[in-house]
Formats: C-alpha cells, structure tokens, sequence
C-alpha cells in the first residue's frame, strides 16, 4: 500500500525557502484538491519539522493557518526566510511546481477498475461479522466481531497497525484495507458489516466494496453520513440510480455480493440497537484510549 503521509512530506520538501504554497496546492500535486484537509492533518503531526518545512505551507487565502509549534513561531520562521507578514497574512509568492506521482488520481482510477468487480447479488453465507478502525495520529486499531446467526460472539479479532493516509473522504478503503486482510483472514462463508459506504461513493466504489472484493464475501456498507445523492423517501438517489437507503441516522449502501433490499433487511434483521450488532461491538472493541 502506498504512504500518503510520505508523499505528502515529500511534496512539501520542494517548497524552497522565501516562498509558500497552500494545503490546497499540495492536495491538487496529490491528485485530488478535496484531499487539503487530509494534507492539514498529515502536516500536523510533521515528524521532521525541520527537514519537512511545514511552516511554509499556509490556507489559500495566504492566512497564515496552523502550526504544531504556535502560529507565533510560524511566524518568526518564515520572517527569517524574507517573507513578509501583516496582521497573519503572508506576502510571498506562492510555489506549485510539485513533482509528483499523484497518487490520489493512481488510487481514483484503481477504485474505478474495482467497482466494475463487484457484484450485486445475493450470496450465501453461515456467519456475520463487523470491522471497524480508530485513529490516533498515524496510530490504528483495528477489530473483526464474528457471530454466529443468533448473534453470539464467536471470536473477537484486534490488530494495530501505522496508518498509510490521512482522512481523506472517498479513499477510505485504502487506508482501512491493510487491517482488514490481517484480521479477515482465513475467515470463510462471512457477510461484513463495513463502518463507511458501498456503491454509495462517487466512483461507485467505497470502503466495503474494497473490502468485500478483498474477501471475495458480501458485504454491506453502514455509513453514519451521506457522502452523495438525494434522499427520496428512505431511498438515496444519486444520477438517477438508487444506490443505498437511509434507516434512522445510517445511510445503507450495498458493498459487495448482495442486493440493494437484502442490504437493507440484513441490517435490520442484525440490529439490536440503530448500528448491526457484530458493526457495533467492532466499534466498541476498536477504540482507542488516549489516556497516558
């Protein structure tokens, strides 16, 4: 899988010193000028704040933005490289001539391959499973809940692993992906409840085809935000296709081996609460405790 964390530490190595670029910048040399939150997340955490010179990089606006160190230091160091600062805002000229792989427009075109694998209908299975994934940092924790179809607790998976990207919407998949293949497998004859969305994405494709295609399983997609499309009824229409359900608070989208109805009466058969039992004890079993 590749780190998206470094790509963007790299991209930010060629903004040379007098000059700025922005968040957005960077995001569009990614691939995607959506990712410029994810871009904000990973110069956060900055692990070389010397040799990665995030303080050159500012909102569009050329306000001066964040800083691990406090926008006050932020301030001194760019002032000392020559660029002039009033009332936060920056007066220099802006740097956009990345390199770049674009490796947001690489994982694009791989989620199109993808959604043309995947399959809408039924397939059996003699088990249910939920997995989810918390986040500290570049820290993951990941949990598989396997039950039987009473809802008993067969077996509870966890795994850690460091993180390949930051947040950034419409790529989920590749950054929960690693954690699934070691903790789904061996694991047959299983539907999965996915913590995100099916065919409910723009490219057709979202975490739990990703997942479901990497397990060659069903799987079924329980999101907590609509991502795209109208809502009409319970039903969620995007360009004139119904492509998940609204039940409650949850958008229900189908993620792999399964058809748009049984998506929606297998997480209502599955539900104790308003989230599928095995989605709910993952999410319980994968949260991270930030006490120190």
């Amino acid at each position: 899988m590749e780190d998206v964390y470094n790509e963007i530490y790299s991209l930010t190595e060629q903004i040379p010193a007098g000059k700025v670029s922005t968040y957005k910048r960077i995001a569009e040399a990614l691939g995607d000028p959506l990712a410029a939150r994810g871009v904000a997340e990973a110069l956060s955490i900055n692990p070389l704040p010397v040799k990665i010179p995030c303080h050159r990089v500012v909102h569009e606006s050329l306000m001066l933005g964040g800083f691990r160190f406090g926008i006050e230091e932020k301030k001194r160091m760019l002032e000392k490289e020559g660029i002039a600062i009033e009332k936060n805002m920056v007066k220099a000229e802006i740097f956009d001539d990345f390199r770049s792989t674009k490796i947001l427009e690489q994982m694009k075109n791989e989620q199109e391959k993808m959604s043309k694998k995947v399959e809408l209908e039924d397939s059996d299975f003699e088990l249910i499973a939920g997995f989810d994934v918390s986040y500290y940092e570049r820290f993951a924790k990941g949990a598989l809940c396997l039950m039987n179809l009473d809802m008993e607790i067969l077996e509870v998976r966890t795994g850690y692993d460091l993180s390949c990207m930051p947040y950034i919407p419409t790529y989920l998949g590749f950054r929960e992906l690693p954690l699934f293949k070691k903790l789904s497998k061996g694991l047959k004859n299983v539907l999965y409840f996915i913590d995100g969305n099916g065919i409910m994405h723009p490219r057709f494709c979202g975490s739990a085809c990703m997942l479901g295609l990497e397990a060659n399983a069903p799987a079924i997609g329980v999101a907590k935000s609509k991502l795209l499309g109208e809502i009409s009824e319970n039903r969620v229409i995007y360009e004139g296709r119904q492509v998940g359900w609204k039940k409650n608070n949850l958008f229900i989208s189908q993620g792999n081996k399964i058809s748009l109805q049984k998506a929606l009466e297998l997480t209502e058969q599955f539900s104790i609460y308003k989230t599928p039992e095995p989605l709910r004890m993952a999410h319980i079993n994968a949260h991270i405790s930030k006490q120190r």
